[in-house]
């Protein structure tokens, strides 16, 4: 791959200076490349099959994001420094989550820079420039490890070498199988060397484009790159913190507990039949709670309750300023208060309309009571499901 770009790098600068080619905005250079070697009209079609090389080259080269950023991400998650749903893999055998942030992003970056390659590239370069050095630093540190490691190994076996020798006969000592160093540790020396130029060599490239290019985008990269360091170890502390309160530890025997079922009532309708069944099979201490928002409608809401014919109790709490979820939060709260090891369930009876847009005409009640609910411990909370026709 290094001769390859050099010959790249060469052969490119060679046909610029024969040709006098100099980087333009309107033209690239090796469309003018190609549009001077292949000026004959009969040669048209070269021009054409160099660009379209050229297109799929980068085409080629923009996959290569989103083969490996996904895969990436994939590994952190595993290591739980991103969310776990970065883990998972689509039907396409593919990190979809993945694909879809990089997606999304990319355009984000596309249309605030208008697509301006010029404006781009420093954010491009600075990333690069910055993983190369990281990269390389690494390596250093990798060798300087594994020569230190195997230096005490070193020592550690001509001591035993030296004692074996004391104790036994030179043909029989333990020498003959005593491990040696490994080819790669041998060298650690000289590849700490070469890593070492190399991370300073990209150093230096990252920092003359910190500097040239910081007011041209370059200080973005400086300003998300501390940011997304900090996110990492925020999710992976979290990731730790919840994992110690998810150890089985000792388990304590099972205990069954009895199961208090709450429906709250916004108005009566063949919807609740339902409920009430499923609330039936889940326990026998069922109740329903009306929230009386306007008390003309609580006769004809007690009315239907009673054609119903159910032996569950409807209770009628007052509202005098017409609040729905905070009245009928208090009266959970109370219940579950003097509940002791009971298990307290709250029903909730939600409509599903046979097309998602009708979703937002239904249901708001019981959505800000299920949010409202949601956080409370030791509550359960349910929606059980009336599919409309």
């Amino acid at each position: 791959m290094a001769l390859l770009l050099t010959v790249l790098f060469l052969g490119t600068s060679g046909l610029a200076y024969l040709y006098k080619v100099e980087p333009r905005q309107e033209e690239t250079v090796i469309s003018q490349f190609a549009r001077t070697i292949f000026a004959d009209p009969r040669m048209t079609w070269a021009y054409y099959l160099v660009q379209t090389a050229t297109a799929a080259i980068l085409v080629l080269a923009a996959n290569t994001s989103f083969a490996d950023f996904p895969r990436l991400a994939g590994l952190m998650a595993r290591d739980r420094f991103l969310p776990q749903q970065f883990r998972n893999v689509g039907d396409r055998l593919v990190f979809s989550n993945g694909i879809l942030l990089l997606a999304f992003f990319s355009a984000l970056l596309a249309w605030v820079f208008k697509g301006d390659t010029s404006r781009l590239i420093p954010l491009y370069a600075v990333g690069v420039f910055l993983s190369f050095t990281l990269s390389q630093a690494g390596m250093v540190r990798h060798w300087w490890r594994a020569g230190k490691r195997d230096e005490g190994r070193e020592v550690r076996d001509e001591g035993r070498e030296a004692s074996d020798e004391r104790r036994e006969d030179r043909s029989l000592s333990f020498s003959s199988v005593v491990p040696q160093p490994s080819s790669l540790a041998r060298g650690w020396r000289r590849s700490i060397v070469i890593n070492g130029l190399g991370a300073l060599a990209t150093a230096l490239v990252l920092a003359v484009f910190l500097l040239t290019k910081f007011i041209h985008g370059a200080w973005i990269v400086v300003v998300v790159v501390p940011l997304l360091v900090l996110m990492f170890k925020a999710i992976h502390h979290y990731y730790g913190h919840i994992n110690a309160q998810l150890q089985l530890g000792e388990v304590p025997p099972l205990v069954p507990r009895h199961n208090r079922v709450i429906i709250p009532v916004v108005r009566v309708h063949r919807g609740l039949i339902h409920v009430l069944e499923y609330a039936l099979g889940l326990s026998r201490d069922v109740q329903a709670v009306y929230v009386e928002v306007d008390p003309a409608e609580t006769a004809r809401v007690q009315r239907d309750w009673e054609r119903l014919h159910s032996d569950v109790p409807l209770t009628v709490l007052p509202s005098p300023y017409r609040a729905f979820v905070g009245v009928l939060v208090d009266y959970i709260n109370a219940v579950d208060a003097a509940r002791g090891d009971d298990v307290v369930t709250v029903l909730l009876p939600e409509f599903v309309p046979t097309h998602w847009w009708q979703q937002f005409l239904h249901n708001q009640p019981i959505f800000l009571l299920k949010t409202a609910l949601l956080y409370r411990t030791g509550i359960v909370v349910s929606s059980v499901p009336y599919h409309l026709r």
